[in-house]
């Protein structure tokens, strides 16, 4: 009877490591040495100045994590408010300007620099994407960046023969920039905004749109203000704060991708001031949607060359 039971422990114990043996086989084969050893620390340190003008510090990822918490150090010897933690897209955090309720007043900010050339229109020339603003053509460094700012690669269009000669390149758009003037954003309940010069100027129907520029198109946010996520609380030693996400909102379909650090008062005196998002790069198990979501990501970025063949 002994026997019996010791070779049924056995047998569990043989099972129990051939299945862990093989999990690490496959997270190695999936995650390569080199992808560990270049997010070991597993965080994200960006450091962003804090502007007068501003309530707020903002951070985007350059590349999809399980990001469950962050710390904020606050160079500053009086701030103590609170902070709230937000996720979505810069430009919702534009106060409202004034509503445009007729085609002629519409056309005076699509065509503002071009009378055939509206502003929103994206193109593609020598290999890269291209968004036109003010009379530029403002150059996306990266896909990533484009699909992060929820733009549309069947809006993009090759640049037209006569519009070569009068190219000139704007400012490049990158993972922090806001959505440049001329965009028009579209909330999940129909609420229509041009962007505009830090400006959201709502636009009265889609009618006045199609009347102007035909082909238009809209990038889609769910609210005209970022979604909370969660709040910090301050460390009891130094000007650090602590700031946990909710589970609920982790794993959230989003519209935007920057987090954004909003202060309740301002400070006299905030200097460069240095954020940290702390992540699960592979497993989060409090999580599993967020993990999936980010493992399927990991494949497909390291086998669709041979998938798509």
């Amino acid at each position: 009877m002994q026997k019996v039971n010791f070779r049924k422990i056995n047998t569990i114990i043989v099972l129990f490591i051939g299945v862990i043996l093989s999990v690490c086989i496959c997270l190695r084969i999936l995650y390569p040495q080199s992808f560990f050893d270049m997010q070991k620390n597993n965080k994200t340190v960006v450091e962003n100045s804090f502007s007068k003008n501003k309530r707020y510090l903002s951070v985007a990822p350059q590349i999809k994590r399980n990001i469950y918490s962050a710390e904020i150090e606050i160079q500053s010897s009086n701030f103590s408010g609170d902070i709230v933690v937000s996720k979505g897209f810069l430009v919702q955090l534009y106060s409202l300007g004034a509503e445009i309720e007729t085609p002629e007043e519409l056309k005076k900010f699509i065509f503002s620099h071009n009378a055939n050339i509206p502003n929103g229109k994206l193109v593609s020339n020598k290999g890269a994407v291209y968004i036109y603003s003010k009379g530029k053509w403002r150059p996306f460094l990266g896909a990533q960046i484009f699909e992060n700012l929820k733009f549309d690669w069947n809006r993009v269009s090759n640049l037209a023969d006569n519009a070569k000669g009068s190219f000139e390149e704007g400012e490049k758009i990158i993972f922090r920039s806001p959505h440049p003037d001329g965009t028009i954003m579209e909330t999940k309940n129909g609420e229509l905004f041009l962007v505009w010069e830090k400006k959201l100027m709502r636009i009265k129907n889609k009618e006045i749109i199609s009347s102007v520029w035909k082909n238009y198109f809209t990038v889609k946010i769910d609210k005209i203000t970022p979604q909370e996520i969660g709040s910090c609380q301050k460390k009891i030693i130094g000007p650090k704060f602590k700031c946990d996400f909710s589970k609920n909102t982790r794993t959230m379909d989003l519209s935007g991708n920057i987090f954004i650090f909003s202060f309740d008062k301002m400070s006299d005196v905030i200097g460069n001031s240095k954020i940290v998002l702390n992540s699960l790069n592979v497993l989060d198990l409090q999580n599993p949607k967020i993990t999936i979501s980010v493992n399927k990501q990991r494949v497909l970025e390291k086998y669709q060359q041979e998938i798509l063949k």
